[in-house]
C-alpha cells in the first residue's frame, strides 16, 4: 500500500480540537495489497452507488445540482513514537470534502484509523490483514459513514461496530490516568500550570426526578495526595474517591451511572463521543491516553 506519510514532521496536532465518534474495527483483510489510488476510487464508486452522489470532474462554479463528491483522499498520519504492534503499519487519515446540493460550500469529513498497540490473533489468521481497532469518526451525516462503513466491512472482510464505552470502560481510563501521576510530564515543569488541570466525574442519576447529573472535580494537587494513599493498599484510585465522596457527602456515587470522565486531554463520555483538547497537556499524555483507549478497543466487549 503506497500511504506513505507526505512529511517527515509529526502530524499529531491534526487529531486536536475535534469531537469524535467511537468505533471499533475487526483487522481488515486484504487492505495493505491496495495502493491509495485504489482504494479511493473504489470509495467513491461504492458512493456513487450507494447514495447516488456525484464525482467532481473539474468543476469549479456555485452549488451543483446534485450531490458531489469534490475530493477524497487517504493518507498515512505520521505519530511519532505511537507504540504500535506492526511497525510498518501507519495511523491513516481519510479525507472527504462533498458538496450538497441545498448547501452553498462544501462539507469536510474526517476519518483516523489508529494501528493496534496490542496484538491479537496468531500470525496465520493475520497474514494480509491490518489492525486498526480505534477509528476516531469525524462525520455529523450518518448516511454517509454508514455507507462507508459498509464500504470498509464489504471489501475488507471487517466488522465495524460502535465502542460502547460502558461505565466499566470510563472507571478504566479514570483509573489509567490517574494512575499515571507519579510521572512529571513536560508541561508541569511550571507548577502553577500544573494546578490548573483537574479530573472530572460526571454521574447520571436515573431514578430521581429533581436531579439528573452530579459532577466531581478533582485537582491535580488533590489527586496526588489521594495516589499516595492508595500505594499498597490493593485499592483502585476510582475506589479512593467513591469511597472519599460517601464519607465526606454521604453520596454513593457506585450507585450511579459514570458518564464521562474528563482530563487534561480529553472528554470521554458513554455516548461514544471523544473530545480531543488543544493544549491539554504534554503530547506524551496524549499519545498515552489514546494508546490506552485503543488497547480498550482490543480488550473489552
Amino acid at each position: 500500500m503506497d500511504l506513505e506519510p507526505k512529511t517527515d514532521r509529526d502530524q499529531f496536532g491534526k487529531l486536536l480540537g475535534q469531537t469524535y465518534r467511537l468505533w471499533r474495527a475487526t483487522p481488515l483483510v486484504g487492505f495493505s495489497s491496495k495502493t491509495r489510488h485504489e482504494l479511493v476510487k473504489s470509495l467513491r464508486l461504492h458512493l456513487m452507488e450507494d447514495l447516488s452522489y456525484e464525482v467532481n470532474d473539474g468543476y469549479t462554479g456555485s452549488t451543483p445540482d446534485k450531490h458531489t463528491i469534490m475530493d477524497a483522499s487517504l493518507t498515512a498520519l505520521r505519530l511519532n513514537d505511537w507504540d504500535k504492534v506492526n511497525n510498518s503499519s501507519e495511523a491513516l487519515e481519510l479525507q472527504l470534502k462533498i458538496w450538497y446540493s441545498d448547501l452553498k460550500y462544501p462539507s469536510r469529513y474526517k476519518i483516523f484509523f489508529l494501528p493496534a498497540t496490542l496484538a491479537r490473533g496468531d500470525d496465520e489468521v493475520m497474514k494480509g490483514a491490518v489492525d486498526y481497532p480505534l477509528v476516531l469518526v469525524n462525520i455529523r451525516n450518518s448516511k454517509l459513514w454508514e455507507s462507508i462503513r459498509q464500504w470498509l466491512e464489504k471489501d475488507f472482510a471487517c466488522d465495524i461496530s460502535m465502542f460502547h464505552v460502558s461505565g466499566s470502560v470510563l472507571t478504566a481510563l479514570g483509573n489509567w490516568w490517574t494512575g499515571s501521576l507519579n510521572k512529571i510530564y513536560d508541561y508541569e515543569m511550571d507548577p502553577s500550570h500544573a494546578q490548573n488541570k483537574c479530573l472530572e466525574l460526571s454521574y447520571h442519576i436515573p431514578f430521581t426526578k429533581n436531579l439528573d447529573d452530579i459532577s466531581l472535580t478533582i485537582t491535580m494537587n488533590q489527586l496526588r495526595k489521594m495516589h499516595n494513599i492508595i500505594q499498597d493498599t490493593g485499592l483502585t484510585m476510582m475506589d479512593l474517591i467513591q469511597e472519599h465522596v460517601y464519607k465526606t457527602l454521604r453520596i454513593k456515587v457506585d450507585q450511579f451511572v459514570l458518564s464521562c470522565v474528563g482530563t487534561p486531554v480529553a472528554y470521554v463520555s458513554n455516548k461514544s463521543q471523544l473530545k480531543l483538547l488543544e493544549k491539554g497537556g504534554s503530547r506524551t499524555q496524549y499519545l498515552e491516553f489514546l494508546s490506552e483507549l485503543c488497547d480498550l478497543a482490543v480488550t473489552t466487549l
